[in-house]
């Protein structure tokens, strides 16, 4: 399920900035031993308790989407922020919905029916006013044996079935590769995309961010040249 999800979602993030071109509540997770009372027999002992115990509690971060102000967007789940300079616009929440619902009506029912099973939130996208650069965030909740994945294994496994998925989309002389990058203060995965549409250039960088059972997706689309690095070193840890 994670190998053929992980292409789709990628996919589903380039035709998210394709389609721009042209609420969750989280849970947090305690565990703890109760205290437990031990009495002996009254016609043996005197009665003793042994006193209460109570291990110490451990925190699962509280899943929460990020918010944008201006020209800047931070996400205190993820620990991340992320500012960009006056020629870049912030989707609105509305707009974010509407572009969503476009990609949506461009996939094929397969896609539809992955997206349906699966708990995944666009929660950031931003436009260069050149009107084909982009910026997005997702994120994706890992369940089960997923949630075992490091951030370089999702990425490897996600390039498996990616390529064809793409091409569907009319992307052409598609090449990737997968690195480890300075990113908001850390090292992570990124995937490298280059490919052609309609013989013009596209180039995509999508760096795996994982937080607790979630794995965030930063993904930079530029057009022509290659200036997704330059649009990822905007981000900073908070």
């Amino acid at each position: 399920m994670l190998k053929k999800w992980g292409a789709l979602l990628l996919a589903g993030a380039l035709l998210l900035t394709m389609s721009a071109c042209s609420g969750s509540d989280g849970k947090s997770i305690r565990g703890s031993v109760t205290s437990v009372e031990t009495t002996a027999p009254e016609t043996t002992a005197p009665e003793t308790t042994v006193p209460e115990t109570t291990a110490p509690e451990t925190t699962e971060p509280a899943f929460a989407v990020g918010s944008s102000a201006g020209n800047r967007y931070e996400n205190t789940f993820l620990g991340i922020g992320c500012a960009l300079d006056e020629n870049w616009t912030f989707l609105s929440d509305e707009q974010i919905r509407e572009n969503n619902a476009a990609a949506a009506d461009m996939m094929a029912d397969a896609y539809q029916e992955q997206v349906q099973d699966a708990d995944v939130v666009y929660d950031m996208m931003a436009n260069h006013q050149n009107e084909v650069d982009t910026l997005s965030l997702n994120m994706e909740k890992l369940s089960g044996a997923a949630k075992l994945v490091t951030e370089e294994q999702y990425a490897q496994l996600s390039l498996e079935g990616l390529e064809g998925s793409l091409s569907s989309m009319g992307i052409e002389n598609i090449q990737t590769s997968v690195e480890q990058i300075s990113f908001a203060g850390g090292t992570h995965a990124c995937i490298r995309l280059e490919g052609e549409y309609s013989g013009v250039k596209v180039y995509e960088s999508l760096v795996c961010f994982k937080r607790g059972g979630y794995m965030a997706l930063a993904c930079a689309c530029t057009w022509m040249e290659d200036g997704t690095q330059a649009i990822l070193d905007s981000f900073y840890a908070l």
